[in-house]
């Protein structure tokens, strides 16, 4: 197998499968954010917060795949492919090329704000596994 072709397989397979540890992360910060203090939570060591925190958003994440595999294949490998050919094939191109498609899901699904930085978490999320995986390949 050629090496480009097997660079382009590990991106597409492993890029989306960031959004777990992306949105798992973001729920715990967030979980921590909205807490009265994290001493408290410690000290009262509750932490089933946090293992909703957890459970809720590797669900989100799951939920996600069913849209960033199908992102990844269908726009950004031939997006890559095309800003390869171009020479614009770098990783700041690459993450804001990744946010046309979260800007378009955003506005069919989510028009709020808060919506639009999720679903652009998620997709610079997944672009730069997509990125770090190709260069690891």
């Amino acid at each position: 197998m050629r090496s480009v072709i097997k660079k382009n397989i590990a991106a597409g397979i492993i890029g989306p499968l960031m959004l777990f540890p992306s949105l798992v992360l973001a729920g715990i910060f967030i979980t921590v954010y909205e807490s009265e203090s994290l001493s408290e939570l410690y000290e009262s060591g509750d932490f089933s917060v946090l293992i909703d925190a957890v459970a809720i958003f590797g669900s989100f994440a799951l939920y996600g795949l069913i849209f960033a595999y199908p992102l990844t294949i269908f726009f950004g490998l031939p997006a890559a492919a095309l800003l390869k050919k171009i020479g614009m094939f770098n990783l700041p191109a690459m993450l804001l090329v990744s946010l046309i498609p979260a800007s378009v899901i955003f506005g069919i699904f989510e028009p709020t704000l808060e919506g639009w930085f999720f679903y652009g978490y998620a997709s610079l999320a997944v672009a730069l596994g997509c990125w770090y995986s190709y260069e690891w390949a």
